[in-house]
């Protein structure tokens, strides 16, 4: 039978700490082009780099968290049958933070034991270990450390199931996870729906990430014989299993961070697994759709060794193996305008002949595990699950087990304000009491047409990219800004900093206000690239990067020291 309630998570762990009130800017190349050698087919890297460029705004960086630990307690969701039990925490992106195979009792991913983001995600705070869920842009996503909206749905037998939904600030589409555990059944499903209501193509990433443990009797298993691995700052192609020296699929023969995107027949069925001596461990497999399978090591030199510790705790080791949209994950695919994507993930535990699965020979390790996988959980199956959850996904939301950010929200708000088409699918739950303070400034645009006046002692408040925001543009050397920043008042400080007066108390040209104001009188370089695009119809904010060694001083940022990326 299957069942969901909620639980407290208790771990030891840190507070995220206050976003940093400072805009990030992406960079002035939205094509990243790494060095790909010889042997890999053009057509399989034509998309590689494209409109990769990093990107955060209109989301802040998370970065006001510290190391100390203390007992920390999140709201959690239990999906539980007879075989297995899921552990999801909707306040961290969704994060499922374990999976139990109950009869063997058996953790089959990597249980980080504490909770310590570390600068690794696009807004900076990241944590390893569990599956993550990543969407939209290449990186681990804007919303990783961010709440969810969770709900309850119902299953094709009217079992209980858990749906997990955002809208995606960036590039404004949503996506949504629906979750199914049927009485019976040895595996949890995971139905993923993204949907492009735009009139414009957007390049469209994911990727699932999940963390399994690290031991020298694990071996990983994927059903291809060669991959595009990282060489330094290129990227070659590689013959499995033996690459550069290392036994790929024990992945403790490797000594330095690597990662494998491996490249698999056109008509092979898409899985991957890590399986310890005894032929047991974790897989996942999935519908045709995502095509991608990778593995991530931090390898076992010393600097490989220290991340995992500063990610989680002495001793810990761990992989990554993941499945994406794309070949690899350095890339993006176009989604084409109103438009919609969906496949099916399953998870579960494998049990294989370990003489089988652990032989010298590559080729018939994996085939046999594509075996023992079609005999656990056919390709037809999973096929006719998918389906039938394409039929449930515009189910409304039950009740709601967990609120997300206000933004979907306000997006509603705003399309009805301006009697727009509303892009967010109607069964999507985003309420009024959604909205919060991060909401304010921005609904009382809608409601009296201008932005709240604020004192420059504030901070800014949350930003806007998004064109039907567009509230203002400075245009004193800065031709095309039109980031919309809350209005302040201008405060003077005697402060005397390391350029001399403090730059709160200069006067400042006519139309740049508050966070504005102090960058253009900080006599920064103003040359500008030639204008890149960047999502359709948003406008381009040069590609400068907002210098992080800003120190506050009586509530005024003062510009202390200045370094342009």
């Amino acid at each position: 039978m299957t069942e969901i309630r909620k639980e407290p998570y208790v771990l030891p762990g840190v507070d995220i700490g206050p976003e940093n009130p400072l805009p990030t800017f992406r960079q002035p190349e939205q094509e990243y082009k790494p060095c790909v050698l010889e042997g890999i087919p053009a057509e399989e890297t034509k998309l590689i780099g494209w409109k990769t460029d990093f990107r955060v705004l209109p989301y802040r960086i998370q970065d006001g968290y510290t190391a100390d630990k203390q007992t920390k307690s999140f709201d959690s969701v239990i999906m539980e049958n007879e075989y297995l039990k899921a552990t999801f925490v909707p306040a961290l992106g969704g994060h499922m933070m374990s999976l139990i195979h109950k009869p063997s009792d058996t953790e089959l991913l990597d249980r980080n034991p504490v909770f310590q983001p570390r600068n690794l995600a696009l807004r900076n705070a990241w944590i390893s270990g569990g599956i993550e869920f990543n969407a939209g842009q290449r990186g681990h996503h804007y919303l990783t450390c961010s709440p969810l909206h969770t709900c309850l749905i119902k299953g094709p037998n009217g079992e209980p199931g858990m749906r997990m939904y955002a809208w995606d600030r960036v590039k404004r589409f949503t996506y949504q996870m629906d979750f199914y555990l049927p009485s019976g059944s040895q595996f949890l499903f995971m139905h993923v729906r993204i949907v492009n209501a735009l009139d414009c193509e957007t390049p469209m990433y994911w990727w699932t990430n999940m963390g399994a443990p690290e031991k020298k009797d694990r071996r990983v298993l994927v059903p291809a014989d060669t991959c595009i691995y990282n060489v330094e700052k290129e990227f070659a192609l590689g013959h499995m299993p033996e690459i550069d020296g290392y036994d790929v699929p024990c992945t403790t023969s490797i000594k330095h961070s690597m990662e494998f995107f491996f490249r698999m027949g056109e008509t092979q069925r898409r899985w991957i697994a890590t399986l310890d001596k005894n032929g047991k461990g974790f897989i996942q497999t999935s519908t045709d759709r995502l095509i991608g399978r990778k593995l991530f090591v931090w390898g076992t030199s010393k600097g490989g060794n220290r991340w995992q510790e500063y990610l989680a705790a002495p001793g810990s080791a761990y992989v990554e193996i993941q499945a994406g949209l794309t070949q690899t994950q350095i890339e993006h695919i176009p989604m084409p305008a109103h438009s919609e994507w969906t496949w099916t993930e399953a998870f579960g535990m494998m049990a294989m002949d370990p003489a089988k699965v652990h032989g010298t020979e590559w080729h018939s390790a994996w085939t046999a595990t594509d075996a023992g996988l079609e005999s656990a959980l056919p390709r037809a199956d999973l096929n006719a699950l998918h389906t039938e959850y394409d039929k449930l996904m515009t189910q409304p939301c039950g009740a709601m087990l967990h609120g997300g950010l206000g933004w979907g929200a306000l997006e509603r708000r705003r399309a009805k304000t301006a009697g727009a088409v509303d892009i967010i699918p109607a069964e999507l739950r985003f309420d009024e009491s959604d909205l919060g303070c991060d909401q304010v400034a921005w609904m009382e645009l809608l409601d009296t047409g201008k932005l709240p006046e604020t004192c420059a002692c504030q901070e800014p408040g949350q930003f806007m990219v998004q064109p039907e925001w567009k509230a203002e543009q400075a245009t004193t050397g800065w031709d095309g800004i039109t980031l919309a920043l809350p209005m302040s008042r201008p405060v003077r400080s005697k402060r005397q900093s390391k350029h001399g007066t403090s730059l709160s108390s200069t006067s400042a040209p006519a139309g740049l206000c508050g966070t504005w104001r102090l960058w253009n009188c900080a006599n920064i370089t103003k040359k500008l690239p030639a204008p890149c695009t960047g999502m359709p119809g948003e406008p381009d904010l040069r590609p400068y990067t907002w210098p992080r060694n800003i120190q506050p001083y009586c509530w005024i940022w003062d510009l202390t020291r200045v370094s342009l990326t």
